[in-house]
């Protein structure tokens, strides 16, 4: 959509022109633009069309210079059409013949004048009767003074909308561009976040305990992970050091050079105040068991031991044996299922790592399976 007062102000009045005088077809409109050209349109019943004619364009300069403010023209003398023009004697009734109103406003562009040509024939908008041969020297006087005012009013409406609109375009400007240095602003900060993090996990991984053999690399997935987070130094220590053992028990490599994915990263459950969800006996019981479970696997990872039965007993306080945990998981696997589909972001270890709770996972996702095809 394209408001009136982006076009120059004679360019919408001759637009509006049927809209605001029924029965005018015919008008010209001479102008400079904002650009300081001069522009030169003809309305007729084709619609708007500018002309281009350099002869035209030139008439209509010495016309607008020479004419006075206001004034009723015959069909020759338009300023396309002065080499036509044929000297006679004017007499009375040729004043029936100045069908053409000419008027002149101030250019709010430049020192030149804007005009407009209307060609007031059989219009019967100004209460006059529309047989033009009724219109007087009295009746052109008043009809020209009614559209000259209306058009004043109508060029100052329209330059008060410009300037209003170009207000409006430049506070947008002003804000899109306070926008464009926050965002600036922003990635600065962000790039100066991103290289710290990164000089603190290899501050980190370099001072890491663990065998020095080990050459340590990591992908920007596992950056990202660790920025998101938002975790003190603390805990994201603590965690590296935890992806670190994971990556060496896990790794298939045969060299020491090991790379760390954000899947080797395991962040600590945080119960948040006002959130603490309350369970009933038989769900507790089976969220104590799996995080009873889960600490003794971190136990069992930090030892460099695979995650079997036999280590997670042996790292449970107190210890327990293998067969225990594998009674208790087939004894509660409903439970275990469906705690584990509730809280999809817990017990990390046991869902990727040990092989009991893997399986109760995956037979809880055929059976999901099952019921939906069915």
């Amino acid at each position: 959509m394209k408001y009136n007062f982006s076009d120059h102000h004679i360019i919408s009045f001759l637009k509006e022109l049927s809209m605001l005088y029924p029965g005018i077809v015919d008008a010209f409109g001479f102008f400079t633009d904002t650009s300081s050209h001069l522009r030169l349109y003809k309305k007729d019943n084709c619609g708007l069309t500018e002309i281009h004619i350099k002869e035209d364009i030139n008439a209509f300069i010495r016309f607008s210079k020479k004419s006075p403010g206001i004034s009723w023209i015959r069909n020759d003398m338009l300023p396309n059409n002065q080499s036509k023009r044929t000297s006679k004697q004017l007499i009375i009734d040729d004043e029936q013949l100045n069908n053409w109103l000419f008027i002149k406003v101030t250019s709010p562009f430049s020192k030149n004048h804007d005009l407009v040509l209307l060609r007031i024939h059989q219009s019967g908008c100004f209460g006059i009767n529309k047989d033009f041969s009724t219109y007087n020297t009295k009746e052109k006087s008043l009809i020209s003074n009614l559209i000259h005012c209306q058009l004043k009013q109508y060029v100052s409406n329209s330059i008060k909308n410009r300037s209003i609109n170009e207000l409006i375009n430049n506070s947008l400007q002003q804000l899109n561009n306070n926008l464009n240095q926050l965002k600036s602003e922003q990635k600065l900060l962000l790039d100066k976040q991103n290289n710290t993090y990164k000089q603190q996990i290899k501050y980190i991984i370099d001072s890491c305990t663990v065998d020095k053999k080990f050459e340590f690399k990591y992908d920007e997935e596992f950056i990202k992970e660790i920025i998101s987070s938002n975790k003190d130094h603390a805990i994201i220590k603590q965690v590296i050091e935890k992806a670190i053992i994971i990556a060496i028990n896990t790794s298939n490599s045969t060299n020491y050079n090991l790379t760390l994915l954000k899947e080797h990263l395991i962040w600590p459950i945080e119960t948040k105040s006002g959130t603490t969800k309350t369970y009933l006996h038989k769900e507790k019981i089976i969220i104590d068991l799996l995080d009873r479970y889960e600490n003794a696997a971190e136990k069992a990872l930090h030892k460099g031991w695979k995650i079997i039965g036999n280590s997670l007993g042996n790292c449970c306080e107190p210890n327990v044996s293998a067969a225990s945990i594998t009674f208790n998981i087939k004894k509660y696997e409903k439970r275990i299922s469906k705690m584990l589909n509730e809280h999809p972001n817990n017990w990390p270890i046991l869902r990727n790592q040990f092989k009991p709770i893997i399986n109760v996972l995956s037979r809880y996702l055929s059976s999901n399976q099952h019921l939906k095809s069915a």
